[in-house]
Parts: C-alpha cells; sequence; structure tokens
C-alpha cells in the first residue's frame, strides 16, 4: 500500500507531495486510456554511486540482481521480461525449453544474445563502481518499521492533528498515531 501521511507500519510510507506525484502520473495514464500500471520499488536508484555506499549491506549481491533489471529499463525504457532459475532473477532471456519452472533449479540453457547497449550501461556502471569502491561512505541505519525520529518527536509533542497540519497540504490524518509513536529500536519503551 502506498499513501501518505504514513507511519511507515506496513506500507510505503510517503509524503503527500510523494503521493500526488504518482497520482498524477497515475491519473494521465488512465485517462489516456492505460487499464493498469505496474510500479517498481527499489531500496534507492541504482547508481553506482548508491551501490558503492551501500556495498556492505547484506542485501547487496540480491540488490546486484536487481541492477541488471533496472540497467535494461533504463536503457530500453520498456519492463524488462522477468524469470527466475538458480535462486535469483534473469531478465529478458530466452530459454531453449522456455522460461524455467523451477526457482532453486539451475537455469536452462539461453538462446538469446545480450542487448549492446545494456552490456554497454552495465560495464560503464561497473567501472564507475569499481573507482568509488575505495571510498568510504556513511553506513545506511534501516529504520523499518518506525516513523522518522524527527516526525515521531513532532507527533509526541503536537499529537496527530497538528503534525498533520504541518506535514501535509489536505490536512491527511497521520496513519495509526500510537504505532508511530513506538520506536522499534529502543527496547520497547
Amino acid at each position: 500500500m502506498v499513501h501518505g501521511a504514513c507511519s511507515s507500519s506496513g506500507c510505503f510510507a510517503l509524503t503527500d507531495q510523494g503521493v500526488g506525484e504518482i497520482y498524477a502520473v497515475v491519473e494521465k495514464a488512465l485517462r489516456g486510456g492505460q487499464q493498469a500500471f505496474q510500479v517498481q520499488a527499489y531500496p534507492f536508484r541504482m547508481t553506482p554511486q548508491n551501490l558503492a555506499a551501500h556495498r556492505d549491506d547484506p542485501n547487496f549481491a540480491f540488490w546486484k540482481n536487481l541492477k541488471e533489471g533496472y540497467d535494461i529499463f533504463e536503457v530500453r525504457r520498456r519492463e524488462p521480461r522477468v524469470a527466475a532459475c538458480s535462486r535469483k532473477y534473469i531478465f529478458d532471456a530466452e530459454f531453449k525449453d522456455g522460461d524455467p519452472p523451477d526457482p532453486l533449479a539451475a537455469c536452462p540453457q539461453r538462446i538469446d544474445q545480450p542487448d549492446p547497449a545494456v552490456v554497454a550501461k552495465t560495464s560503464a556502471d561497473d567501472q564507475k563502481y569499481k573507482e568509488l569502491e575505495g571510498k568510504s561512505f556513511i553506513p545506511l541505519a534501516y529504520q523499518d518499521g518506525g516513523m522518522h525520529p524527527t516526525f515521531r518527536t513532532l507527533l509526541k509533542e503536537n499529537g496527530g492533528e497538528k503534525l498533520a497540519a504541518k506535514v501535509s497540504v489536505i490536512k491527511c490524518p497521520i496513519s495509526r498515531p500510537v504505532a508511530a509513536l513506538a520506536d522499534p529500536f529502543d527496547g520497547g519503551e
């Protein structure tokens, strides 16, 4: 679920303005006759800089796998085909006997050729990543399941209605204010 004024408990927490941007694009697509739309959620923009900054994260290998599909979209401006085998996603692949039925089994023989433009982008990004790999970055501290401490403090001091008035153009109520006040990292305060 995606909506504004969220406590970040079980949804993609966005500001009303962020949701407003998405809504405007979706509304235009639907009015233009598009019947459906898909949202691709990534942990961050899959740039060499962001990958270098998150290189020590335990999810890094998975994110590198997602970047393969991300690069295809960036180059071709269309959603890639997705299959799964060898415990990972495989993008824009054609297999000799069709898509693999078991995501845990080894990948069958591919019969497609990689797109040279996608290969060039991936190579350039890999080179940039290698240049950045030795630099220091501030490690990411996860706050999944909790409202940002700044907003949590404002909520505690002002209550849900006043915080909604401050952070929401339409004064959208804060989702689950009691849950939002709980800090998942304080040991149960």
